[in-house]
């Protein structure tokens, strides 16, 4: 083992930052090409061969802000009088209060996600009883699915901002890449037949109905608190 020096540090940090690079063009491909053997390769115990779902998300959702901070505070303006309209409120403080509350979602994107998902996963596993994943292992599936989608929703949401586009519109093409790239990945993953992406359907609709709701209640409770 031996002391820590300056260039013990230096290729360590080289090993681990080429480690990183090849998992994620891996998992990425896999993800595309084929998810079922990504995701389960990687909860076998694979997990040197493949990145870690939270490190994914937490890749691609960065690379989401920092693009969208591009644009500048024209972006944020935008956003908030968007998010202020769509809360249906009267008062503006408290309006101001709900587009806190959304743009403090949006810096907290990689986390927040985190979160987002996990009512597909507990959905999952009521509708896939007979397949044996826990609820953690349809989490990470659920989990490299959205960090796959916010990817892929990179060019969209930079040709929208670039042309444009009103906020409530980019919203929902954002929500849309997001849905349809979780329903190809888990159901590549799971499905068989047209009634298994049926119930991963169902799943991710409801689950991300539920989840919004329950980030528009906390946004209006932080509105009013």
């Amino acid at each position: 083992s031996g002391r820590l020096t300056l260039g013990s540090l230096g290729r360590d940090f080289m090993t681990r930052v080429v480690d990183i690079e090849a998992g994620l063009m891996r998992t990425l491909g896999g993800l595309i090409r084929n998810p079922r053997p990504t995701i389960q390769g990687w909860l076998d115990g694979r997990r040197k061969h493949y990145l870690h779902p939270f490190a994914l998300l937490l890749i691609t959702a960065t690379l989401s802000v920092l693009m969208l901070q591009l644009f500048g505070e024209s972006f944020t303006t935008e956003f908030r009088a968007t998010m202020g309209q769509m809360s249906g409120l009267r008062n503006e403080a408290a309006r101001e209060r709900f587009a806190d509350f959304w743009e403090m979602s949006y810096s907290l994107m990689p986390y927040w996600m985190l979160f987002f998902v996990l009512p597909v996963a507990a959905l999952l596993r009521v509708l896939f009883p007979k397949r044996g994943y826990s609820i953690a292992e349809y989490w990470a599936a659920c989990i490299y699915a959205i960090g796959l989608g916010i990817l892929v929703d990179l060019p969209f949401s930079a040709a929208t901002g670039i042309g444009n586009v009103p906020m409530a519109l980019q919203i929902m093409i954002t929500n849309l890449v997001l849905v349809l790239t979780q329903v190809y990945v888990l159901g590549r993953f799971l499905a068989a037949g047209w009634t298994g992406w049926l119930r991963v359907s169902v799943a991710t609709l409801a689950g991300y109905f539920l989840a919004g709701l329950s980030q528009q209640v906390a946004a209006h409770f932080y509105a009013h608190a």
